[in-house]
């Protein structure tokens, strides 16, 4: 997670990727990474509360946040394997994480391995990789 931290602050993430936002909104909280004696620190910045120390972030937001921003890396990272990303995700943000996913294998050229009991993801990843294939063919 501080190696995500370091390139999220040398802006190797790409923050503006829209399916981002929704999935930040989604689960009310914002990331805020930061340098603090040489070293990138992870605060969370939820929607009501204080600022907390990542570690001290709920469980859904300590399992997302390392699979999101490893998705989002511009360079490197071309696979990325992710186990249970569903996990501690109530259904929308887990439909939102899909949107990310498939954003990061159509927009990034990511190769994501995934291993999940969720039907409920790989339906939406599935979709919504085939929805953007079908745009890219009817260009």
């Amino acid at each position: 997670m501080y190696s995500l931290a370091r390139d999220y602050v040398n802006n190797l993430i790409d923050v503006k990727a829209k399916p981002l936002s929704y999935l930040l909104r989604e689960l009310g909280f914002e990331p805020i990474i930061k340098e603090e004696f040489g070293i990138a620190r992870v605060y969370i910045k939820p929607r009501i509360g204080p600022l907390m120390p990542f570690e001290k972030a709920p469980s859904g937001i300590r399992e997302v946040l390392p699979i999101v921003l490893s998705l989002l890396r511009k360079t490197g990272y071309e696979s990325i394997y992710i186990e249970e990303p569903e996990t501690h995700l109530h259904p929308r943000a887990i439909r939102l994480l899909a949107r990310l996913i498939a954003y990061a294998i159509n927009e990034l050229d990511k190769g994501v391995v995934i291993t999940t009991h969720s039907d409920y993801l790989l339906y939406q990843i599935s979709n919504l990789i085939a929805l953007s294939r079908l745009s890219e063919a009817e260009k």
